[in-house]
């Protein structure tokens, strides 16, 4: 992937194509702001306008974009960056990673964001604006509930539906070019309809900070792939908790089961593998720990909804 550098007089007065992957970045003074990988923009239909982010910090400059009214969420498969308006933090790169960040806004506004030299961001934003909102949710919709005051932000972690979503979006299959934006589109509305189902059914499940830090920290081991051969004895020792209270708060964080999780972080990584290394089905099913490639296969496909071959031939045209 190719690097490219962003500085504030670079793109000043620049008109940024819609469909193009462009950085429109700007940088604080002489800072500069560069990133390895894929960054880009698209206004899917009037009001609903999506930012795919999946690329490494190359300078650890601050970047920030002039952001309009309207309700915009956050989805954070990996890494990400600090939030902040007008001096204020909103987040930490740290709470970010398997969550959405929702939050209104009443007028324009200034987002910056930050991250350090060397930081991935795999991530999307969505930014619906007041239209949309009008013509398509109703006053009572989970969505318009959680964007109602001006950047009071909401929480909310993604199931295992939305993140596999997330990663359709992010790294979608090969299609003809007039295709793709219908795609992008459809898995728009799904993953809104996943974030806005999460949080009505999660309205009154709360767990204590301790107990969702402790959650969070098992959701990295498992991501990480640390976990792939433990017992669920194991991780829930580790943590100093029964199998039954790892496995009931674990849910309640998460919206799964310890063990389907970790299914689901071995395909995200066996589809990383195919994609960016040219693996074999067999080598990839090797790495979620399928003893069968076909399924493996059965196993991708659903998550992703293309075969393994595909995400293979990815890897092979870049």
């Amino acid at each position: 992937m190719n690097s490219k550098t962003f500085s504030k007089s670079s793109i000043a007065g620049t008109s940024l194509p819609e469909d193009a992957a462009t950085r429109y970045l700007g940088a604080l003074g002489s800072s500069v702001a560069r990133f390895d990988g894929m960054r880009d923009k698209r206004n899917l239909v009037p009001g609903l306008q999506l930012r795919r982010h999946d690329c490494r910090d190359l300078q650890g400059a601050p970047w920030w974009t002039q952001e309009s009214a309207g309700l915009h969420l956050l989805l954070t498969l990996t890494g990400g960056a600090d939030l902040s308006v007008d001096g204020q933090v909103l987040a930490r790169r740290p709470s970010l990673a398997g969550h959405a960040l929702i939050w209104g806004a009443g007028q324009i506004y200034r987002l910056q964001r930050q991250s350090r030299r060397g930081d991935i961001d795999r991530s999307v934003l969505i930014s619906l604006a007041p239209a949309w909102l009008q013509s398509r949710l109703p006053d009572t919709h989970p969505l318009r509930q959680a964007g109602a005051g001006h950047l009071d932000l909401r929480r909310h972690a993604l199931s295992r539906p939305a993140l596999a979503v997330l990663q359709q979006l992010l790294q979608p299959p090969r299609q003809d070019d007039d295709l793709l934006p219908l795609y992008m589109e459809s898995r728009v509305l799904e993953l809104l309809h996943q974030v806005a189902q999460g949080l009505r059914e999660t309205a009154g499940v709360k767990l204590s900070r301790r107990k969702f830090v402790r959650m969070a920290q098992v959701r990295e081991e498992l991501e990480s792939g640390m976990a792939d051969h433990w017992s669920l004895a194991e991780i829930a020792a580790r943590h100093h908790l029964s199998v039954n209270t790892l496995q009931r708060h674990f849910r309640a964080a998460w919206d799964a089961s310890v063990d389907e999780y970790r299914r689901d972080a071995r395909l995200r990584r066996a589809r990383c593998a195919l994609e960016r290394e040219g693996l074999s089905g067999a080598q990839a099913a090797e790495i979620t720990g399928y003893s069968s490639p076909a399924n493996f296969a059965t196993a991708f496909r659903r998550a992703f909804g293309m075969a393994p071959s595909q995400a293979a031939r990815a890897a092979l045209k870049n």
